[in-house]
């Protein structure tokens, strides 16, 4: 799948971007727990995350069941629905 964005087009600083697919998993695991708004929340955050690791916690922070947000910074999502 494609990047994002271009990295030689990113501020100095900024890491490698993640791919459409990368993100696009994230957020479907942020939305079994939050609704629609993950894919807000994501969006904004993907824009600085360097790695998939970096996105989960970033967004994590929205998750306020500790277990809850456990199993997504493991990268699943409980109770499937």
């Amino acid at each position: 799948m494609s990047q994002i964005s271009n990295p030689a087009l990113l501020p100095p600083g900024v890491g490698p971007t993640l791919s459409a697919a990368e993100i696009e998993q994230v957020q479907q695991d942020l939305t079994h727990y939050l609704g629609p708004i993950a894919k807000l929340l994501v969006k904004r955050a993907a824009g600085s995350a360097t790695s998939t690791a970096a996105l989960r916690e970033a967004v994590a922070q929205h998750l306020e069941v500790p277990a809850e947000r456990a199993t997504f910074l493991s990268g699943g999502s409980m109770n499937r629905r």
